[in-house]
């Protein structure tokens, strides 16, 4: 059952039709609880809640697949009382490295904000056009700071590199660092002391 079926690969349909019976849809939370009873392979991605009660509904399931490499969506503890296999991108590293969609939309977010393009587009779209009042500001020569130095946050290291700023990081977990352009705080308080700008990189859980 494909429970986010909005923009699901149609070749990947192909592949998984060749497996077994595929159903999808865009199901509501309510929606997806009256219709897993019979689902023994569940795709999700961010916007369902797959909760203990989700599981209880569906004594079939046997696997929860999300190309997402968050969990929080996902009860895992209730899926691993349960034998249900918990598949997602999380670990893949290699294949991960090659995906720089999240660090390109950290840095088109920090320009919106740095050059107030969402509210210079709503003052213009209103009809106004009062460039004093959307002044923004300079990314070079600003200290970047970044915490969690992973896979987003060393591409994101990389745009900041490239935009002319001073870089440096907190990531506790790194035995080898992996940027010699990015200066190493042993304290995340050191860092936030030091930065102009801060971008977080860290899991939630």
């Amino acid at each position: 059952l494909i429970a986010e079926a909005e923009g699901f690969s149609r070749t990947a349909y192909q592949l998984l039709s060749k497996l077994g019976d595929v159903s999808e849809m865009n199901f509501s939370q309510e929606e997806l609880t009256i219709h897993v009873a019979n689902c023994e392979i569940l795709i999700v991605r961010l916007g369902l809640n797959i909760s203990s009660t989700v599981m209880d509904a569906a004594p079939k399931l046997r696997y929860i697949a999300s190309a997402t490499t968050g969990t929080d969506h996902i009860d895992l503890e209730a899926a691993r009382q349960r034998n249900i296999k918990v598949v997602t991108l999380k670990g893949e590293t290699a294949f991960l490295e090659s995906i720089p969609s999240t660090a390109e939309h950290t840095w088109a977010l920090l320009l919106a904000l740095l050059r107030k393009i969402h509210v210079a587009y709503s003052h213009v779209v209103r009809g106004g056009w009062n460039r004093q009042r959307f002044r923004g500001n300079n990314l070079a020569g600003r200290k970047f700071g970044i915490l969690g130095l992973g896979r987003v946050g060393r591409q994101v290291a990389q745009y900041a590199l490239a935009f002319g700023c001073e870089i440096a990081a907190f990531d506790p977990y790194l035995e080898t660092w992996p940027n010699q352009n990015v200066f190493r705080f042993e304290t995340a308080a050191e860092l936030l002391r030091w930065c102009d700008i801060l971008s977080i990189h860290i899991p939630y859980d």
